[in-house]
């Protein structure tokens, strides 16, 4: 039930999102309650508009009179850039500008939260703001959900007492901060401690297994032989099924062991039943746990996802096949589960320490006995081996709401852009010939609203148009393209803006200067310069510019992570071992030196690198483990000469950070500057 009550709360989001508007009033409000007159000032401001213009646009808005507040007002520039960070989703700098009230006040604002829950959740916020002001994005991001699992990650058991103890952000409570939290830490250090044992050779794994006393610890035997068995066992439970079948065994197995290893038979049973009802407590807790971090997942990463695969389809004809980005959807559900609930993998490490213990044995009383284990423990390892996975069978549930979001946000995308049109704003549905969205508003007002509206990625939709040169303040109609003297009915200076990089990446820059003379309008072309070129490294899948050697790469919805990645999305590389390969073919527009640079995610189970770039070997080397996901970090790669056309750029997974878990790669974009600029 608490799943479909995310998804009753997300449906509602989509019909009715957060309006700039409504962010901007905030802002004001927080900032400065005096400035409400000026608020088609300010929006005008943020929109990217010259003071000038944005003055005499709000006056005209004002009616008679001028406007009582202009644009040098020290209010009015510290309410542009709180609201121009806030609409961005930079919230370090919301807080650096404006300070830790305004911050709260515009955070909780804007949270799409009621009653109880939303007042836990402010002081959530004031809590973060106070002792760990570095998260506030993140932090936000996952209470907008909510998704308690992540607040949890985030802030580990500080968070318990903030979470509310009723309705599902109850359940979520006693699931995160239980008995059952203390068991996922400790499945993760005994893989660890098992690692590690690996690590230092067999003998110390042999007296990691095996032990030194008469018979194996309690804790020691429950890791090794009931632990293995929690995928299983919260498989069938999650899915109704009856699971005590295999765990039997064990059950039967364990009272051999101990009854072999002085203890009487009705101990043994005694100290095995005990390991029973434990295993039992925990799968029975891990199967009520799977709903909430899936709720959690759908809350915070199904809209954003939604809301992209919806603008995808723009200006193709309906497919009639399932929503765009289900199957991706799913499967990085699927990744996100394994790391909320990990269990331990399927390993035949003991299997093969008793096959060998029982050769040392030989034919012995004990050596049989280790051979019966041996072979006990290789068809236990076989059938641990659950199909589907827990994991996945939880993410397939969440396919026809994935599918309504999509429906729900392709009606948002439908009145947003009919408001934008309503504002002036003309709208591309191609982009070099294939269907895209592109929004071009000459009024900065407008501009900032597109802005509010497809925040994280409005930089790849929302474009500021040169607005018309008008009479009324001395601007006529010109085109920057062509020499000469143009009509005009008074003086003018102006400046031509650069082109979008995101819109053509590979550009001539024409830096132009316009000067007023006796009544005419002259626009000389000073320069050309090459434009840096930024690559968003996920699209390079859908141009079949990734060749792998080793794991396997597709493009990872990031949104539920923080605003940091760039599209809101990353190019993320997985299943690897050391060795693997990648090579990135980007496009180089002309011979020439650039400098090359690459943003890489930081995570726990992230691998560490060595790179080429057109077959040069680079210096650099990079470690992606770090404690938490971390935003991009950008690395400089070096100047290299390279010749018009597609040139590798390649990263060889060399290793990995002791105390990563894995060797997965996440990389948001790449970026060439021509040497020099």
């Amino acid at each position: 039930m608490i799943r479909f009550a995310a998804f009753a709360l997300l449906a509602a989001l989509a019909a009715v999102p957060v309006q700039a508007k409504d962010l901007l009033d905030h802002v004001i409000a927080a900032v400065d309650p005096t400035l409400a007159p000026a608020r088609p000032l300010i929006e005008c401001l943020a929109g990217g508009g010259e003071a000038e213009r944005c003055a005499l646009d709000a006056a005209k808005e004002q009616g008679v009179g001028a406007l009582p507040i202009g644009p040098a007002d020290d209010r009015v520039q510290k309410a542009v850039a709180v609201f121009a960070a806030a609409r961005d989703g930079d919230w370090p700098k919301v807080l650096q500008i404006g300070g830790p009230v305004v911050a709260e006040t515009v955070a909780c604002a804007i949270l799409p939260l009621q009653g109880p829950v939303k007042g836990a959740a402010c002081a959530i916020i004031r809590h973060v703001i106070s002792k760990k002001a570095s998260l506030l994005g993140n932090v936000l991001a996952a209470l907008k959900g909510p998704d308690w699992w992540r607040l949890f990650e985030l802030l580990g058991t500080e968070s318990c007492a903030l979470i509310p103890n009723e309705g599902a952000a109850g359940v979520a409570r006693e699931v995160l901060c239980g008995t059952l939290a203390q068991v996922l830490a400790e499945v993760q250090q005994w893989a660890k401690t098992l690692g590690g044992g690996l690590v230092a050779g067999s003998d110390a794994l042999e007296n990691l297994v095996f032990g030194d006393d008469s018979h194996m610890p309690y804790d020691r035997y429950f890791a090794l032989y009931w632990q293995p068995w929690y995928h299983y066992g919260t498989a069938r439970a999650y899915r109704g099924q009856e699971w005590h079948t295999a765990p039997g065994r064990v059950y039967d197995r364990c009272v051999d062991y101990f009854d072999a290893h002085n203890q009487y038979r009705s101990t043994a049973r005694k100290t095995c039943g005990n390991l029973r009802d434990k295993f039992d407590r925990q799968v029975q807790g891990f199967a009520a746990a799977l709903p909430v971090a899936v709720d959690g997942y759908f809350a915070t990463v199904a809209k954003p996802a939604a809301r992209i695969a919806a603008i995808s389809t723009w200006g193709k004809p309906a497919s009639g096949g399932p929503p765009p980005g289900e199957k991706l959807f799913v499967m990085v559900c699927e990744t996100d589960l394994r790391q909320r609930v990990p269990f331990p993998e399927v390993s035949e490490v003991p299997c093969l320490l008793l096959d060998e213990r029982a050769k040392q044995f030989g034919k012995n009383m004990f050596g049989g006995m280790y051979a019966t284990m041996a072979k006990a423990c290789f068809s236990d390892a076989a059938a641990r081996d659950v199909q589907p996975t827990v994991w996945a069978s939880a993410c397939e549930e969440l396919r026809p709401m994935y599918g309504q979001a999509v429906a729900g946000e392709a009606l948002w995308l439908i009145a947003t852009v009919g408001k934008l049109k309503g504002r002036g704003c003309t709208i591309d549905d191609a982009v070099n010939g294939k269907p895209a969205l592109r929004i071009h508003c000459a009024d900065p007002a407008a501009h900032s609203a597109c802005r509010s509206a497809f925040h994280p990625n409005a930089d790849k939709y929302c474009r500021l148009s040169e607005p018309p040169l008008r009479a009324d303040r001395s601007l006529q109609q010109a085109d920057a393209v062509f020499d000469g003297p143009m009509a005009a009915s008074g003086p003018v200076a102006a400046t031509a803006a650069a082109a979008d990089e995101r819109a053509q990446p590979v550009e001539m820059r024409r830096v132009t200067e316009a000067r007023a003379s006796k009544g005419t309008l002259q626009v000389r072309h000073l320069s050309f310069a090459l434009a840096p070129i930024r690559i968003e490294a996920e699209t390079l899948l859908e141009r079949g510019a990734v060749r792998v050697a080793g794991g396997s790469a597709f493009a990872q919805p990031m949104s539920g992570f923080g605003p940091h990645w760039s599209g809101d999305a990353q190019l993320f590389w997985r299943d690897l071992e050391p060795g693997a390969t990648l090579d990135l073919q980007i496009e180089v527009p002309q011979d020439g030196a650039w400098r090359v640079a690459i943003a890489l995610t930081r995570a726990p189970d992230y691998g560490a690198l060595e790179f080429e770039v057109d077959q040069h070997p680079v210096r650099t080397r990079f470690d992606g483990y770090a404690a938490g996901v971390e935003a991009p970090v950008v690395v400089e790669l070096g100047t290299f000469a390279m010749q018009r056309g597609t040139r590798p750029l390649s990263l060889m997974v060399s290793g990995r950070n002791p105390a990563a878990s894995a060797h997965f790669v996440g990389i948001d974009h790449i970026l060439l500057t021509p040497a020099g600029d």
